[in-house]
């Protein structure tokens, strides 16, 4: 899993609208120097919409003196172990292997056979 770190660690310049940003987290990020441009890929716990993304991306472009910052901004999907449960890989319905056969027995195809 990538490092996940907070966005106002990672943007400590970051001048406004502190409260809507405080649960974003970097995941990775470039800095472009020809272009003099930023792209951070963050994971939000809700996507904001197209207004709020516009005014951070142009607050962090202004608070870094750069042309422009793209932020690839995504929702965290859920654990494997959420995904397998719902998938009914591992719910109840799942039926359980057969115990081992006890000692001096075989079992084939549901079948014991004892010793003769």
């Amino acid at each position: 899993m990538a490092q996940r770190i907070p966005f106002l660690e990672f943007f400590s310049a970051f001048p406004s609208r502190a409260g809507e940003v405080a649960r974003w987290e970097v995941t990775g990020a470039a800095i472009d120097k020809r272009t003099r441009t930023i792209q951070a890929q963050v994971l939000c716990p809700v996507l904001p919409g197209p207004a709020l993304r516009t005014e951070v991306e142009r607050a962090l472009a202004a608070a870094y003196q750069v042309s422009r910052v793209e932020l690839e901004l995504s929702v965290p999907g859920p654990a494997v172990e959420e995904l397998a449960l719902a998938d009914g890989i591992y719910g109840e319905d799942m039926p359980l292997p057969e115990p081992p056969p006890e000692e001096g027995e075989m079992a084939f195809h549901g079948e014991e056979l004892g010793e003769d």
